[in-house]
């Protein structure tokens, strides 16, 4: 079977690694992804050369691209990839990534497959009345645990990794670090960058703004506890990401998060300070996720995702 994968995005996020681990474990798939996006730079030139985000024009380049490379399927790993696939003549696959309820339910009439990210996001299309919906979790390399950077140990490093957006919950996360020791690295870049330096001021230094890495080890490596402060969450792979370099996780209860967890980390309620806080305050012990985090590897992933 010949697979056209759709990915219109410019930025690497947990869907774009994904569908480059599908690539790497699928050498004979294809791939529609825009021009200059990372997609292209990290995994592989595209077959057909997308415009990025949601432009109309994808929608005839991928009608184009499947006819003249002879594809029997097409998988679109976004919505605006969706969008961009309503004009194929062969099934259609749908990955489902979002923390919101299916806004178009007249784009899934004709889809074959709905592949959710986690159960949540199967929930939330099940309300939406799709049908055809399987739930495959996201993969991650599994290999030796991060060892940790020397310190002195007088007081904790947290971490946080993702896009600098509300749902992610950084604003509560800089609330929660005003009350208890620690500094705090922050990896991910976005709209709410300028803000959220701000509201850090008044922490006196304690926070450090890292930007977009273009790998995690070394961030694993420098810290004690990864938090997740998600207000709402797809899933959060990059949880899983964490318990695989061994540091115990912090995490809320939003979304599809506690199914990646699993008993193996500390949840709390989304937006909730002061529980936050206290999470943080307890003791942890390094490597307590990574029999957890063993379940999610990349075979897994793309055999079911087959």
């Amino acid at each position: 079977m010949k697979v056209l994968h759709v990915d219109s995005a410019l930025e690497w996020r947990g869907g774009q690694a994904q569908l480059a681990h599908l690539l790497a474990a699928r050498p004979g798939d294809l791939l529609a992804a825009a021009a200059g996006g990372e997609l292209g730079r990290r995994a592989r030139v595209p077959d057909v050369v997308l415009h990025p985000g949601n432009d109309p024009r994808n929608a005839l380049l991928v009608r184009a691209g499947s006819r003249r490379l002879g594809v029997d399927l097409v998988a679109a790993h976004h919505s605006h990839a969706h969008n961009a696939s309503l004009l194929v003549g062969v099934p259609l696959v749908v990955h489902r990534r979002n923390h919101r309820p299916p806004g178009s339910g007249w784009k899934y009439r004709r889809v074959a497959q709905v592949v959710a990210v986690s159960q949540y996001v199967a929930g939330l299309c099940g309300a939406a009345g799709l049908r055809g919906v399987s739930v495959v979790y996201d993969g991650v390399p599994v290999g030796a645990p991060v060892p940790p950077s020397a310190r002195d140990g007088r007081a904790p490093v947290f971490g946080t990794a993702g896009a600098l957006v509300e749902h992610k919950g950084h604003v509560v996360l800089l609330e929660a670090l005003s009350k208890v020791r620690g500094t705090l690295l922050v990896a991910g870049d976005g709209k709410l960058r300028a803000a959220l330096s701000r509201q850090a001021e008044s922490l006196g230094g304690r926070v450090s703004f890292l930007g977009a890495l273009p790998s995690l080890s070394g961030f694993f490596a420098d810290i004690d506890v990864f938090v997740h402060p998600s207000l709402d969450e797809a899933a959060g792979s990059v949880l899983v990401e964490a318990m695989a370099a061994g540091v115990p996780v912090v995490a809320t209860t939003a979304g599809g998060q506690p199914e990646l967890v699993g008993e193996a980390g500390m949840l709390v309620p989304p937006g909730d300070v002061h529980a936050l806080a206290s999470a943080l305050r307890a003791p942890r012990s390094r490597g307590e996720g990574t029999e957890q985090a063993a379940r999610f590897p990349v075979a897994r992933m793309v055999r079911e995702t087959e």
